[in-house]
């Protein structure tokens, strides 16, 4: 990966913190219809007979988005991504921790797709924007029974 001189979205939206709502909000959100933009590239990259190879990112957190000093964002570490050609299911086992930021077919063991990807930013979105953890427990398996119980707050 090439050096990105900046910051990640977790370091920006603590900058950001003190800056007007419409300023804020309008910073986040041009990152986060560009990170998305960046995981399409990746969720439609095919093989060389034009097969789609079903890459998801799965740990799409504010950490792993970068944001460089000319406002180009990036997506990064994409360690444990998967693409469906190597692997059809990408469950998480109990007490294994994949990601920050968990799908609720992720939290159930279930296969993910780019959807896993999209719903992440829009929780990313919601906590940059709003400055609290979506879903936060206080373990893993918490956190897991609350992305598939708990309501959404405003």
């Amino acid at each position: 990966m090439d050096y990105v001189e900046g910051f990640t979205l977790s370091d920006l939206t603590t900058s950001l913190a003190q800056a007007p709502w419409r300023q804020r909000a309008g910073i986040v959100i041009r990152v986060a219809v560009d990170a998305l933009n960046g995981l399409e590239a990746a969720h439609t990259l095919t093989d060389d007979e034009g097969q789609p190879l079903g890459v998801v990112h799965r740990d799409v957190s504010p950490q792993n988005i970068l944001v460089s000093v000319n406002g180009i964002t990036r997506v990064t570490d994409f360690g444990i991504a998967k693409a469906a050609t190597r692997m059809t299911t990408t469950p998480c086992r109990a007490g294994e921790r994949k990601a920050r930021i968990y799908g609720a077919e992720q939290a159930r063991g279930h296969s993910v797709d780019a959807r896993t990807d999209v719903w992440a930013i829009a929780v990313v979105l919601w906590e940059s924007l709003t400055g609290r953890r979506l879903f936060k427990g206080t373990n893993d398996s918490d956190t897991y029974q609350r992305v598939l119980t708990a309501p959404i707050s405003d």
